[in-house]
């Protein structure tokens, strides 16, 4: 493992820094092709070894303890800049996390702390600039159209509820238990 380049330092520890100069771009052998998973329990971004293109620099100088989903302890080797493209051309770049993970994680948490919001429909994630909703979420909101709230609470996404019994609880009004 080396040291980070000198001019890695400039680059934020974002998922959404986009590029919009063209910039270098990598040689085919200097690259590889990664699934990314959008994940709201991910305390950092992170990516196993394999999942960076020959050569990309690893700076052990601040190693961290990371577990798994299931508290395991996960193999750290410190931190790399990398530059991905995404499928419509942008170009984003980010510090991650390398570690012995099974897939690369972009940690919504992360996200939404450098000045984003998140936003999930049935079909994709969105990442946008920090407010654009609001003013919609406020209609939402006055109407009583929100079914849900998770309140961040560290780097997840939580809410308090009662589970009952199903036998006992009145069913949903208006809405059927079945989706």
């Amino acid at each position: 493992m080396s040291t980070p380049r000198a001019d890695s330092a400039k680059v934020v520890n974002m998922m959404t820094d986009v590029i919009t100069d063209e910039g270098e771009i990598l040689a085919a052998d200097d690259e590889v092709e990664i699934e990314v998973a959008a994940d709201t329990g991910a305390g950092a971004h992170c990516a196993h070894p394999r999942h960076l293109p020959g050569g990309t620099e690893v700076s052990s100088d601040k190693l961290r303890n990371f577990n798994g989903a299931g508290g395991e302890p996960l193999k750290h080797y410190g931190r790399a800049v990398v530059r991905m493209q995404q499928e419509d051309g942008q170009h984003i770049s980010q510090e991650v996390q390398v570690m012995e993970v099974t897939r690369p994680l972009h940690s919504i948490s992360m996200v939404c702390d450098n000045n984003f919001d998140v936003v999930f429909t049935k079909t994709e994630g969105l990442v946008i600039p920090a407010g654009l909703l609001d003013e919609v979420l406020a209609v939402v909101r006055k109407k009583a159209q929100v079914r849900a709230t998770y309140k961040r609470k560290g780097g997840l996404y939580v809410a308090k509820m009662r589970v009952k019994n199903p036998a006992k609880a009145a069913p949903f009004a208006g809405r059927g238990t079945n989706r």
